[in-house]
């Protein structure tokens, strides 16, 4: 189990005059699109919040009982330990050990640009072509018809854009839906909008992003399609307050 976030699941309770801490010795893994060695676990810990999520600065495996034996000479890759300390003589915290547990979240995010981003044998897929990318990260409307013709398209929402190693990237597309078309919609494939009012990668906040395409042909429908990248699993993108607009 690959993870780029963990959320323990340890049942306890804590009195007053004491405490649990909780320590967390991870197994180290490459990113999907690298090369480096996988499988070996820290040897130093790092703090975490129980019974929450906390967010990895790199990521993590859970390795299956075959590959700790294989490739960890029989070590576990997933060690939590638990302090527990009291000032009083009468009382400590009190953990179930019957019931403990994680859940760990992977963030789908990849970046693939060209055939050199995929494995040898894998097919490339373009982002314009009309299904079949690459890429995991991917958002797409469905169709929306429109009840006049437009001729100009804009595309809003506030984006989040790793900067740094990860590289983040948003890309956006768009498809029409014309009265002379001969092919479904589905099978049309994508064109990319062209605009320069994207900002730059910024890894504190969500930006404003807005996509503009001008002087189309008529159309009566239209899908929008996002594609977002990273190279580092653990910075992704994302988007909210997504509006697409059809105009005359």
């Amino acid at each position: 189990m690959y993870f780029d976030v963990v959320h323990t699941l340890v049942p306890n309770v804590i009195y007053p005059k004491t405490s649990l801490g909780s320590e967390l010795f991870k197994t180290s893994t490459n990113q999907p699109q690298g090369t480096g060695n996988s499988y070996s676990v820290a040897n130093a810990s790092q703090t975490i919040v129980l019974n929450d999520n906390n967010f990895m600065t790199t990521s993590g495996i859970i390795a299956s009982q075959i590959n700790e034996t294989n490739e960890m000479g029989s070590a576990k890759s997933f060690k939590l330990e638990l302090d527990m300390t009291t000032t009083s003589d009468f009382v400590s915290p009190v953990v179930d050990v019957g019931s403990i547990g994680a859940n760990t979240i992977m963030n789908r995010i990849d970046s693939i640009s060209s055939s050199n981003d995929i494995a040898t044998n894998s097919t490339f897929v373009e982002s314009t072509e009309p299904e079949g990318d690459n890429n995991s990260a991917i958002y797409c409307t469905r169709l929306i018809q429109l009840e006049n013709p437009a001729t100009q398209l804009k595309v809003i929402f506030d984006g989040f854009k790793p900067a740094g190693t990860a590289l983040g990237e948003i890309r956006t597309y768009f498809k029409l839906l014309k009265a002379d078309n001969t092919l479904p919609t589905e099978e049309l494939g994508w064109t990319e909008f062209a605009t320069d009012n994207v900002p730059d990668a910024d890894s504190s906040k969500f930006r404003s992003y807005e996509y503009d395409a001008d002087n189309l042909e008529e159309f009566l429908g239209f899908s929008v399609k996002i594609v977002m990248k990273s190279k580092d699993t653990t910075q992704p993108c994302a988007i909210r307050a997504f509006r697409g607009l059809a105009l005359a």
